[in-house]
């Protein structure tokens, strides 16, 4: 835990982050630092992998407070669109490279 890292998040920018938690094998939690080109102010994401029917279910949560005050409500569905086909990208990429394994075994 404390680990940190830079994330770029093209096209919007970069933000650095701290992991909070870490269970081997098992779940990941982040926290996302401020950084002036990013949408929202503070985030966190938790990364959980848990067995299941031989094979292995991933679960993404990600929460944040977006920039912007009560105008910030307005932004929140853009952000969560976009977030959503992010994780979705990420997490499909991860099953393939999962069912790649495999195949070479």
């Amino acid at each position: 835990m404390g680990a940190r890292r830079l994330v770029e998040l093209k096209p919007i920018g970069s933000m650095e982050e701290t992991v909070t938690a870490w269970e081997d094998g098992r779940r990941l939690a982040t926290e996302n630092h401020p950084s002036p080109t990013l949408p929202f102010n503070r985030a966190a994401a938790t990364l959980t992998l848990a067995p299941e029917d031989g094979g292995t279910v991933a679960t993404f949560e990600y929460r944040y407070v977006p920039r912007g005050g009560p105008l910030g409500r307005f932004t929140g569905p853009l952000i969560d669109r976009m977030l959503t086909r992010t994780f979705s990208q990420m997490l499909t990429a991860i099953e393939q490279a999962a069912v790649a394994k495999d195949a070479g075994r």
